[in-house]
């Protein structure tokens, strides 16, 4: 090669070289500009107050507030609905005892909608455990207090029952049975405090105290209340005391079993109810 030719070759070779040097500063150069941009986009719309939370609307409370709610659920004036995530927050409601579900939506640029279902105490349900809080759907879904126990019904012999879906749709039925007991107005300062299930002998209203029962067995619920306001009225009306009543009187149709508390007459009678 001649000494024209190898200047010529290495002056192309320095051009190539030169090149590849600035495209590679050049992309360097850009990739920092874009961080930078995509840093202070992400401050701006961060600390910007045009997504910030400024309206709230919670659809379904009926015990809890709204200022409890946004602090069970993590909410607040400072949160942004751009950045924020509505599966987390649904979570975080969820998690609550007090809340059963929970769903999020969110209108940009500031309006945050949440529809809550609550976990409104029902009812006690009665284990080997201790008890539990009973929501109205007959779940189960915290340890109850010393102060829950002078409001709700308890409900006993239910814990066993299986499948699951089986022993929620008995304790709704005892639910039942135990509100038309309350919406007749019977038992005074003797009222029954729940329900007792049993698979061969039923639903008994029972009081925990004494350990009295009034068995309603598997059917005729409205019936046989009926039948125990008038036992109870006669059994007033005699000045006695009694340790339970069964309405279930398989063998006697018509009459209804009352063991008394009467120390020199008999202790137990068959009472005819019409």
């Amino acid at each position: 090669m001649t000494a024209a030719g190898m200047t010529r070759a290495t002056g192309s070779i320095a051009r190539n070289l030169f090149l590849r040097n600035y495209k590679l500063k050049l992309l360097i150069a850009l990739s920092v500009a874009a961080a930078y941009l995509f840093r202070e986009a992400y401050i701006y719309l961060r600390d910007s107050e045009h997504f910030m939370l400024k309206e709230i609307e919670i659809i379904g409370n009926v015990n809890l507030s709204k200022e409890e709610i946004m602090d069970m659920c993590g909410i607040d004036g400072k949160t942004n609905l751009l950045f924020a995530s509505s599966a987390e927050m649904e979570v975080s409601c969820a998690a609550n005892p007090f809340i059963r579900t929970a769903v999020v939506e969110e209108i940009l640029p500031g309006t945050l909608i949440l529809k809550i279902e609550e976990n409104v105490p029902s009812g006690l349900l009665m284990s080997e455990e201790g008890f539990h809080l009973l929501n109205a759907r007959g779940e189960a879904y915290k340890t109850a207090g010393y102060e829950d126990f002078a409001l709700l019904p308890v409900f006993k012999g239910f814990a066993g029952i299986e499948p699951p879906d089986r022993r929620q749709a008995e304790i709704i039925k005892a639910m039942d049975i135990y509100a038309l007991y309350k919406r007749t107005g019977i038992g005074g300062f003797m009222e029954f405090e729940g329900i007792e299930y049993g698979e061969i002998t039923g639903f008994s209203l029972i009081r925990t105290g004494d350990g009295i029962f009034a068995r309603l067995g598997h059917e005729g619920f409205s019936e046989n209340i009926v039948r125990l306001e008038a036992v109870l009225k006669e059994i007033s009306h005699l000045g006695a005391g009694y340790e339970y009543v069964l309405l279930n009187n398989q063998k006697r149709r018509g009459f209804v079993t009352v063991k008394l508390n009467m120390v020199e007459k008999q202790d137990a009678a068959s009472v005819p109810v019409l």
